[in-house]
């Protein structure tokens, strides 16, 4: 028993030879407000701060320095001064640019394996309102897609699933093939990959400004503004975009769940 107790400290007193207990938190350069969800990169893992910046975690002292990002931001780096207490330790990052925030969040986008959305597109001119509504879900190359429109009054649900595709007739999937396939492909639109949706709200300009605030984005153009928040985990959960202009009003809701987590389409 003594020996076990020994062979014990011994392991406890190496483990905190090597590794060090750290606590990071990240900031905004401009304004020194909390960075939230930021992505921090070890040799021995992956760890997402809180709301307010901060997270901890051990870090072995022969491993390189620690690489900190989040969409918004330029990417930061720390380098770990050796302490045999807890190190404390803050890194500001720089506000990128709005074709560096496009980039980087592009490179989000198609990263995900899965991910299901809802989308919601309301016009309002001379006092008429028109609606087109998306619901999606996708997970590895399946999907499962609705879409409702008063524009182009297209109202249908769609699925393809193990490469075949169905439509949603009278509560029940009908499979399609041949040419009755062919034509529904070539007349609708089946899918729409979520960096593609979001790619398409977007405006083509330049914004006036781009503001970091905690787990937000801001972009503002003269008579347009979007929002983009971010989820805990550092991936978009909200997308907000409202245009007031030559008295047409547009308002986009767009929500984001279930990003790289198992989905069921159908029968999944």
């Amino acid at each position: 028993m003594r020996r076990v107790i020994i062979v014990l400290l011994v392991v406890i007193v190496l483990f905190f030879a090597v590794f060090q207990k750290v606590s990071v938190t990240v900031l905004n350069a401009g304004d020194n407000s909390p960075v939230s969800y930021a992505k921090v990169a070890t040799g021995s893992g992956l760890y997402i701060a809180d709301r307010n910046g901060n997270t901890s975690f051990f870090h072995s002292i022969f491993q390189d320095g620690i690489t900190v990002s989040r969409l918004g931001f330029k990417m930061g780096t720390l380098k770990v001064p050796i302490s045999i207490v807890l190190s404390r330790d803050t890194v500001k990052l720089k506000q990128a640019d709005f074709a560096e925030i496009q980039k980087d969040l592009n490179t989000m986008l198609n990263s995900a394996y899965s991910y299901e959305y809802n989308y919601v597109l309301y016009s309002s001119d001379n006092g008429k309102t028109q609606t087109q509504k998306i619901n999606s879900a996708f997970y590895k190359g399946n999907f499962e897609f609705s879409y409702d429109s008063d524009f182009t009054n297209a109202h249908y649900k769609v699925m393809y699933k193990d490469k075949q595709f169905y439509t949603f007739d009278n509560g029940n999937w009908k499979e399609l093939t041949g040419e009755e396939k062919d034509k529904f492909v070539n007349e609708n639109i089946v899918f729409m990959p979520l960096a593609d949706l979001i790619s398409s709200i977007f405006p083509g300009s330049k914004p006036d400004s781009v503001a970091c605030n905690f787990d937000s984005i801001t972009f503002k153009w003269p008579n347009m503004c979007m929002e983009i928040t971010l989820s805990p985990d550092g991936f978009i959960s909200k997308l907000t975009f409202e245009s007031n202009a030559e008295g047409q009003n547009i308002k986009v809701d767009l929500k984001v769940s279930n990003v790289n987590k198992k989905v069921k389409i159908p029968d999944e």
